[in-house]
């Protein structure tokens, strides 16, 4: 009997080069979206601009980009109100 795992593999490696990057891009997005929504659960709403930065830190955040979202963010932070109590869609 095959295991989940090797049944898993048998599928991936079926898939054409197109299916295998359109399902990479479904995962990224869904990642996102997880992330945006734990960000709003833990600082409460904000402008969509600095949630799309603040997604990107943390999934970026260890790469030297990093400093420079930061800096959006400081900047974004400054310069906007706090957003109303509807949750934008960020990356929908």
């Amino acid at each position: 009997m095959k295991s989940v795992e090797q049944m898993y593999m048998e599928r991936v490696m079926a898939m054409t080069p197109d299916e295998k990057l359109a399902r990479a891009g479904a995962m990224l997005q869904l990642a996102r979206t997880a992330i945006a929504r734990s960000i709003v659960a833990e600082h409460g709403e904000m402008p969509e601009m600095e949630l799309k930065h603040r997604v990107a830190l943390r999934l970026y955040g260890s790469e030297p980009v990093a400093a420079l979202i930061e800096e959006e963010i400081r900047s974004l932070t400054r310069n906007s109100p706090r957003a109303s109590d509807s949750q934008p869609q960020v990356f929908e």
